[in-house]
């Protein structure tokens, strides 16, 4: 089945209105905001172009690409232990520093 790669410049605007406009109750991130960025690894050119707009506005960005595949092998893996374990030290200083987050699914 084919799929559909949109253009380099399709891309980067889709990125320029996450991050100018989505964010932020419409008006965009502000100079020195923290933008985390939580993207699949199969969207690879939206996460650069997400750093890029993040950086070109000012903010700080934090990538995330997260890898196909993984959570099968997790889920089957896991002890009870590890699936209830939470790290709220390490949650709780991500929410203190981020401003702003995007997730593409």
């Amino acid at each position: 089945m084919p799929t559909y790669q949109p253009s380099q410049e399709v891309i980067k605007k889709y990125a320029e209105v996450l991050v100018n406009f989505a964010l932020n109750s419409g008006q965009g991130i502000k100079i020195g905001e923290v933008v985390q960025c939580a993207v699949p690894d199969v969207a690879k050119p939206l996460a650069l172009a997400l750093q890029n707009a993040v950086l070109k506005a000012g903010g700080h960005p934090i990538i995330r690409l997260i890898p196909t595949g993984f959570e099968r092998d997790f889920y089957d893996l896991a002890n009870e232990e590890q699936l209830t374990f939470f790290p709220e030290e390490y949650y709780r200083a991500r929410v203190k520093m981020i401003d702003h987050q995007v997730g593409i699914l």
